[in-house]
């Protein structure tokens, strides 16, 4: 009896510990499953051991359908494997490797080694971003930035950004401030408010001042008159206008 309990007890235990590996086992898929990037591991001659439902889905197949077979028949698909991943297992160090396809889809490939406890190799792991849209948003930023600087050398005024949170640091959009003061964008000092106050005359300055920093503190545009010192020794008789632009915090 004593024996045939201690054996039912091993039976119990080995049950428990089958359980807990296949909770393990469970919780690691549906983590592997919630990563929304292509994710798929291979071994030595470049087949597919495990994928995620993300790699399945942008292959077009069923996940079972994709263990076992080379990842470069699958996904994406190539004559070979990824140079990129070629040299990660030659050199066991991460690589990365941009992938254009045929749909205008582009992923960046990014494969590590996986090793056992005695450094021995086991698998590869490849992670797929997807970056079509980074790269077209990217895009149509610099396009409109392009726009934008287009616009501003060809208006008969100053055009320049403030960033407030780098210590007034300005930018300049045209040529005019050199055209106006006389001094290039270098020579100009940061101001209270901005590089160009500093050349306010005296009198005007401490009003344009006040009412620059009214408006940001309200959140509002602001219109101001002064005349200017140019390096010349010129007075100009500026009129600027100007928008404070809120960070997410909802400071300027």
């Amino acid at each position: 009896d004593q024996g045939r309990q201690a054996l039912l007890a091993m039976l119990e235990e080995l049950e428990a510990g089958r359980a807990l590996i296949e909770r393990a086992r469970m919780e690691w898929t549906a983590a592997f499953d919630a990563v929304r990037d292509p994710i798929f591991l291979h071994d030595r001659e470049f087949r597919i051991v495990r994928a995620n439902r993300a790699y399945a889905e942008a292959a077009g197949m069923d996940i079972k359908d994709v263990i076992g077979k080379p990842y470069w028949q699958v996904f994406p698909k190539s004559q070979g494997p990824l140079a990129a991943c070629v040299r990660h297992m030659e050199k066991a160090e991460e690589e990365e490797e941009e992938v254009s396809l045929e749909t205008g889809e582009i992923y960046v490939s990014r494969a590590f080694v996986i090793r056992d406890a005695h450094g021995r190799y086991l698998h590869s792991i490849h992670i797929l971003e997807d970056v079509a849209e980074k790269r077209r948003a990217q895009a149509a930023l610099e396009a409109s930035e392009r726009a934008y600087r287009t616009l501003a050398e060809n208006l008969p005024g100053i055009v320049y950004r403030v960033y407030v949170r780098e210590s007034n640091r300005t930018q300049f959009f045209n040529r005019m401030a050199e055209a106006v003061t006389g001094y290039t964008a270098e020579e100009l000092s940061v101001g209270e408010v901005c590089s160009i106050d500093p050349l306010i005359v005296s009198e005007d300055r401490p009003q344009v001042i006040a009412e620059v920093k009214r408006a940001m503190q309200e959140g509002r545009p602001f219109t101001v008159e002064y005349r200017l010192r140019a390096k010349s020794g010129d007075i100009r008789h500026m009129l600027e206008q100007g928008t404070p632009v809120n960070g997410p915090d909802g400071q300027p």
